[in-house]
């Protein structure tokens, strides 16, 4: 169920983003300005790392309420779930400026290294949950289902590193 308010939170945070920068970085290039597309690509991504902030703060701190609109009776056990994944959705967004700008300069391998990462992080996510479900007792299944969704943060720090280095190697040619 915390995944559900995760889900929601980085589609708000994300809608058109990657389609809208992927046109513009398009259209700059055609108009043979790449420094007006990288600028656009800078600025959105000091934009989207405040939305970041902003959405990963309010799914940390209204944890509470919102593990009891989604939970019912077993909200409590929701909010370490949330607040776990809030991590996540700190990145997240500025990744998507990143993906955006691959598209635009129609860089298939990045974006397809892109979205290559995104499914490993769900398949770790969803084979950790498994293990977890089946073969851990359950006083620590608590435990463990937090350090499997604080996994997706770790995942997502990953993933933004290699984009980062695709990205200056990119810059360079």
């Amino acid at each position: 169920m915390g995944y559900n308010i995760y889900a929601l939170f980085l589609l708000i945070s994300t809608v058109g983003i990657p389609a809208a920068i992927a046109r513009e970085v398009a259209r700059y290039n055609t108009l043979d300005d790449p420094n007006m597309a990288y600028r656009l690509v800078r600025q959105m991504l000091g934009v989207m790392l405040v939305l970041g902030i902003v959405a990963s703060g309010l799914m940390f701190f209204l944890a509470g309420p919102l593990s009891a609109l989604v939970g019912g009776k077993d909200s409590a056990d929701l909010i370490p779930v949330m607040k776990s994944l809030a991590l996540a959705v700190l990145i997240f967004p500025s990744m998507s400026v990143i993906r955006g700008y691959f598209q635009g300069l129609n860089q298939v391998k990045a974006y397809a290294m892109s979205q290559l990462f995104g499914t490993n992080c769900s398949g770790h996510l969803d084979a950790s949950s498994n293990f977890c479900y089946h073969e851990v007792r359950f006083a620590q299944l608590a435990k463990c289902r937090d350090t499997i969704y604080f996994g997706c943060f770790y995942w997502d720090v990953r993933f933004l590193c290699c984009i980062i280095l695709l990205l200056t190697e990119i810059r360079k040619s």
